[in-house]
């Protein structure tokens, strides 16, 4: 009796909360939390919140090794659309994010604040929506992986790029789909 007072009292707070609980919850938790997400909230999403999601989904189901090399494929993927984004988007060359002078130490602390937010404000992934991503699959794995990360396993890339590619397909955050 306890028990059922203890789940009416629950399922009453979470429906006052706007979660829908007569819907199905068995997926991971990235996935959990785009499927409670408002449509405001999920257009609002950018790429990096989406690759945010991607890693905390597999972060579930793999072993943590695994998982060490899907977060380095996805950080060295973000580099490549963060690198060659405008390119892409534009056809203007791609932004060198290293041309700019390091603040030195006698330098205030406002200046490197100053300093930081002007990098992260040249970001593509914090700008951007993930629609894109299927057009850098061909640049990261010929160019960017060859150029930057030369010892990371092409045969992993290739994988886990169509991992990823229908990973956002299937929560519609691209139309794309690698074939």
């Amino acid at each position: 009796m306890l028990n059922q007072v203890y789940t009416e009292q629950l399922k009453t707070l979470l429906a006052h909360a706007g979660i829908d609980i007569t819907r199905v919850t068995k997926f991971a938790k990235g996935t959990m939390y785009i499927y409670y997400m408002n449509e405001e909230a999920r257009q609002a999403l950018k790429l990096d919140d989406i690759l945010c999601l991607y890693l905390i989904d597999v972060s579930e189901v793999v072993l943590v090794n695994f998982y060490k090399m899907v977060a380095c494929f996805v950080q060295l993927f973000r580099n490549c659309i963060n690198h060659y984004g405008l390119e892409v988007t534009t056809g203007i060359a791609p932004i060198n994010l290293e041309s700019e002078p390091f603040p030195t130490r006698s330098s205030p602390l406002g200046s490197f604040v100053a300093w930081i937010d002007k990098k992260k404000s040249k970001l593509f992934t914090q700008k951007n929506k993930a629609d894109l991503v299927p057009h850098f699959a061909n640049i990261f794995l010929d160019k960017f992986l060859e150029e930057k990360c030369n010892i990371f396993p092409r045969g992993h890339a290739v994988k886990l790029m169509e991992h990823l590619c229908l990973w956002m397909h299937q929560r519609k955050f691209t139309g794309w789909q690698l074939k």
